[in-house]
């Protein structure tokens, strides 16, 4: 109980600077390609990691995760959205000594070809604009709980480039009796992109997040959270592992998200794993109800 005191005390300080992050912030953010996720296990399960990372994606959910994952990893992801749009994800997490970690990762987006047109009228011809980011990552255990941080660099293109820098920090406890985990994390802190003469808010982040093993191989999972241009969101997902063999797994997801996406089976999730020793494959599918469908794959691997 004093350690599950001493996290929600943690979580207050960290919570503390996101409120004044939020604080007359009711408009809308640019650089929505950040929230695209990380790793297709957490997204088949609705999107519910801050407190179940552990690999590293954490760079992305809870840099707080980087220490508390135990193994070096690397994460390869590749979403398909509609049209020609796509979003790429991938991350590494090295182990320094028992205690401390760190960890790198970047975020691809592309919008496709696009016909562009000035302020009279003329055609541009074709551009692609894109988003980018890459970050740089630190995590420490002590005493069970993960501290860490991640500093982070994007670029926007749509005509001209715009540059910004944004911050991330996260929390995350040790496995009270043997079941529960808990995570907090604020993400993409900073100043703003720039774009001409005007400048767009950062979608800064704030979540709080936990999981529970119901049996050995049954893991439950639930974040809320809030972003500085919506009110507070809800996610959950289970995932059930079949265990097949010593080196085979297969993982069975499905998840709720109430960031709405669009109508119909928006917020839905569903997703499937496969384990060998150290390899892990995983898809997840997210129907955008009369936008379409989405699919994600990922490669995670551990050494």
């Amino acid at each position: 109980m004093k350690k599950i005191m001493r996290f929600l005390a943690m979580f207050l300080l960290l919570a503390f600077p996101a409120g004044e992050v939020y604080a007359g912030s009711n408009g809308t953010t640019a650089l929505a390609f950040l929230e695209m996720g990380g790793g297709a296990r957490y997204i088949g399960m609705g999107g519910a990691g801050t407190a179940i990372a552990d690999d590293s994606t954490a760079m992305y959910w809870n840099p707080g995760l980087l220490a508390s994952a135990g193994v070096n990893s690397v994460d390869f992801m590749h979403a398909i959205y509609v049209e020609e749009t796509f979003y790429d994800y991938a991350s590494i997490l090295i182990n320094i000594g028992k205690r401390s970690a760190i960890g790198v990762s970047a975020q691809y987006f592309s919008a496709g070809g696009i016909n562009a047109f000035d302020a009279d009228g003329y055609s541009m011809g074709n551009i692609n604009p894109y988003d980018a980011a890459a970050a740089l990552g630190f995590g420490v255990n002590i005493g069970g709980f993960g501290i860490g941080v991640a500093a982070k660099y994007i670029q926007s293109e749509i005509i001209n480039a715009a540059n910004a820098y944004a911050f991330s920090a996260g929390l995350s406890s040790p496995l009270f009796f043997d079941r529960l985990m808990i995570g907090v994390s604020v993400v993409d802190m900073g100043k703003g992109i720039k774009y001409d003469a005007e400048t767009e808010k950062l979608p800064t982040a704030i979540r709080l997040g936990a999981g529970f093993y119901v049996l050995h191989n049954l893991l439950l999972a639930a974040d809320a959270g809030k972003t500085a241009d919506r009110d507070i969101y809800y996610a959950g997902g289970g995932e059930y592992t079949l265990e097949i063999s010593e080196d085979v797994n297969v993982m069975f997801r499905a998840g709720y998200n109430t960031i709405p996406e669009s109508e119909d089976l928006s917020g839905l999730s569903a997703g499937i794993g496969f384990e060998y020793k150290y390899l892990i494959l995983d898809y997840a599918f997210v129907p955008m109800g009369n936008l379409g469908d989405t699919h994600r794959i990922s490669l995670t691997i551990f050494w």
